[in-house]
């Protein structure tokens, strides 16, 4: 279904409405992400750094600073955190002493694994109330809004 603007009145009403649409759709996510953390006593951050390593393999502590959005020494924290909870390894590099290499250790990779199938779990629980028949429409158009955000973002980017 394409969305067909009348004149300029109309741009402006959707725009509202995808502005507030979007803004409450970010507090409604940061609240289903406290919940699930909750569920798996990590907290968000912790959840996000576990769940890009999951990802990634192995990295450094820059890139996940970069990847989180958060300072180095909040990454250190997070690290730290992790380390306590015998979910992580911290190696250094081979070829730069300097360069502390972060990984999942096989306790965190078990623990990454089923903390996926839980948070698949949990979005199938909130997902199925829409019902397969609006689900495909909804992620196709999820998936437009995050390609021309995502290009906008890149576009716009001061990196």
């Amino acid at each position: 279904m394409e969305l067909i603007i009348k004149d300029a009145n109309d741009i402006d009403k959707y725009t509202r409405m995808i502005v507030e649409l979007t803004y409450e759709l970010e507090k409604s996510c940061q609240k289903k992400e406290t919940i699930f953390c909750s569920r798996i006593n990590l907290t968000p951050m912790e959840f996000r750094c576990v769940r890009y390593l999951y990802d990634h393999g192995i990295v450094m502590a820059n890139e996940l600073s970069n990847n989180l959005g958060v300072t180095r020494p909040r990454v250190t924290t997070i690290l730290n955190k992790l380390e306590k909870k015998n979910l992580i390894s911290r190696d250094i590099g081979k070829s730069d002493r300097r360069n502390i290499q972060i990984s999942l250790n096989r306790h965190g990779k078990e623990f990454a694994d089923k903390m996926y199938q839980e948070y698949m779990s949990f979005h199938k629980e909130i997902l199925k109330v829409i019902g397969k028949d609006k689900m495909k429409g909804l992620l196709l158009n999820l998936s437009t809004f995050h390609q021309v955000l995502s290009k906008y973002i890149t576009k716009n980017s001061t990196h």
